[in-house]
């Protein structure tokens, strides 16, 4: 099926195995023979359409005898599984040779656990709600034309009560075996049909088995037609008519398809007046852009040829083109590949750049991939691509290639800015004025302390000297910590704390009210404020609140109004107010 390449997009984004059970579904496409599907058919489909389920009356294989008439388009036949003899899986239609009888058996590779396999004539029906002995495609009493169903009433559900048809073209239909799969009539279940007929709904109408990929019919599977037609649909689901439309070097017909062997390549909108739009070509080939994907799927090429990165649109090259000492790197994802004992660098996969393989792992060249990076040293990030070399001791570089560079015991990495390609550099650490070391002791003289260009060792705690730590800070008894900021490096200073109109001290034993986390020398209080909660005489008639809490409080016969813990306004205390009209107290 020709697909959409946008190249300026297919760099971008590089997902894979969107299609990954229809993928399955097209690998076990089968004839009624061993031989392969016929010339058309992207992907050697052979025609028919989406498969069915395993359970159902049609065969969950995508093949048809042929790839549609007159050699349908899709370029090379896709991969051919034999089909329809015993043992075999059964072919579209529902189908198995020498009336042989379609059976759902249990097999690891089927999705939900079963597939549909031929068995011969005159063998034992051996599955999932059949018995018996095969003869003319009906098991026993039941699976042949104009028998009942196998297993069930119910031809459209899965397990319990859904019924199973076993003769070549027929399905369940309310409890019944009827005749499905050929032209002109009813499609089997999961839409299939009989040979290179699709399955196609008309406008109101019942879903039919008809011939397809000609002038005005419907497009064969994967959107393909015969010779010097392109499949014109209306959306990327499939559905089409086959149009004189997507010839090389033509507009893309409807679905951004093509004809046989060409590539629909999409130009985005350029806000100039000039709209989105796509020209078909040829791809690949050998030196000829790489074909595109699909939903998800990656950029391919033909046999023995690779997708590389390039500036002028990814191309198809040999595989023996790239990879190996001073060729490009391969691939055309954001990261190139290279063979065994060869790194990739210089690559930008936004300019189309592939960069270049070179020798890696030793001293000053780049890091080989895997658990092994460097056979001499180790790797160091740079800006121009991580190289391999001597690291960690004082003044060289930090090692490693993540966001935390590391360093020799006795030292710490300072400097460090792995998204710009910036090493840092290793120096002594755990002296006063060093960097902290890592560890449980990161110094060996005062407390480790935040900076805003590295936490360092320092003298703290004490009145006027920075916080200590580099978690909440702390200070020494009777002081308490205040203006701290860690996530700009700021570390606070440390003040008295306790007295009249000073910080409240961070320690146990406080008032009730203040929760047992603040105190004040007596007779001080701790006291709500804006920015710091201090200490100061209050409770009185016109005195601020007592307390940190939501509730301030206030002598006896004395309340408090006006308060706002949120903004950190105490309140002040005074007389109960006297209600109107009521003759009492509030």
């Amino acid at each position: 099926m020709t697909r959409t390449f946008d190249t300026i997009a297919m760099r971008r984004t590089r997902g894979a195995g969107l299609l990954a059970g229809i993928a399955v579904l097209w690998l076990i496409g089968c004839s009624s023979s061993s031989k392969s599907n016929g010339s058309g058919g992207a992907g050697g489909l052979g025609g028919s359409s989406a498969g069915g389920s395993a359970g159902h009356d049609a065969s969950i294989s995508t093949g048809g005898t042929g790839g549609g008439t007159g050699g349908t388009t899709g370029g090379t036949s896709g991969t051919s599984v034999a089909c329809g003899g015993p043992g075999q899986p059964c072919c579209t239609g529902n189908s198995c040779n020498a009336n042989g009888c379609c059976i759902p058996m249990t097999t690891d590779a089927a999705f939900g656990g079963t597939t549909r396999m031929c068995v011969a004539a005159g063998q034992e029906c051996t599955g999932t709600g059949v018995s018996g002995t095969c003869s003319a495609g009906s098991c026993g009493n039941c699976g042949g034309v104009g028998q009942p169903c196998c297993g069930g009433t119910d031809g459209g559900g899965f397990g319990a009560g859904a019924g199973t048809c076993t003769a070549s073209g027929s399905r369940c239909t309310n409890g019944s075996c009827a005749a499905c799969g050929g032209e002109g009539g009813a499609c089997c279940q999961g839409n299939q049909c009989q040979g290179s007929l699709v399955c196609a709904t008309a406008a109101g109408g019942a879903a039919t088995c008809t011939t397809c990929g000609g002038s005005g019919q419907t497009c064969c599977a994967g959107n393909t037609c015969n010779t010097g037609l392109g499949c014109n649909a209306a959306g990327f689901a499939g559905g089409g008519t086959c149009d004189n439309c997507g010839a090389a070097g033509g507009a893309c017909c409807g679905g951004n398809n093509c004809q046989s062997g060409l590539g629909c390549f999409t130009t985005p909108a350029d806000g100039g007046g000039r709209p989105a739009g796509g020209t078909c070509k040829a791809c690949g080939g050998a030196g000829q852009n790489c074909c595109p994907g699909g939903f998800g799927g990656g950029s391919t090429c033909s046999t023995g040829l690779s997708c590389m990165l390039s500036a002028a649109g990814d191309v198809c090259s040999s595989t023996s083109a790239c990879g190996g000492s001073g060729q490009s790197c391969c691939g055309n994802g954001n990261a190139g590949t290279c063979n065994t004992g060869f790194a990739c660098s210089g690559r930008n996969a936004a300019q189309g750049t592939p960069g270049t393989c070179g020798a890696c792992g030793g001293d000053g060249q780049a890091c080989c991939g895997g658990a092994t990076p460097c056979t001499a040293g180790s790797c160091i990030v740079k800006a121009g691509g991580n190289v391999c070399g001597t690291c960690g001791g004082s003044a060289q570089s930090c090692c490693g290639a993540g966001g935390n560079g590391t360093c020799s015991t006795g030292f710490a990495c300072s400097g460090r800015n792995a998204g710009q390609g910036t090493a840092g550099t290793c120096g002594p650490c755990g002296g006063d004025g060093q960097t902290c070391c890592a560890g449980a002791a990161p110094c060996t003289a005062g407390s480790c302390v935040i900076a805003a260009s590295g936490d360092v060792c320092s003298t703290c705690g004490g009145s006027g000297q920075s916080c200590c730590g580099v978690g909440n800070g702390t200070c020494s008894a009777g002081f308490v910590c205040s203006g701290r900021n860690p996530t700009t490096g700021i570390p606070g200073s440390c003040g008295a704390c306790g007295g009249s109109n000073q910080v409240c001290c961070p320690v146990t034993g406080g008032p009730i009210m203040d929760g047992g986390v603040n105190a004040c020398t007596a007779p001080q209080e701790c006291v709500l404020g804006a920015t710091n909660n201090t200490c100061a005489t209050c409770g009185g008639d016109g005195q601020t609140c007592c307390g940190t809490g939501g509730n301030g409080a206030c002598s006896t016969n004395l309340v408090c109004s006006g308060r706002n813990r949120g903004a950190g306004t105490a309140g002040t205390c005074g007389p109960r107010q006297v209600v109107d009209g009521g003759g009492g107290t509030g």
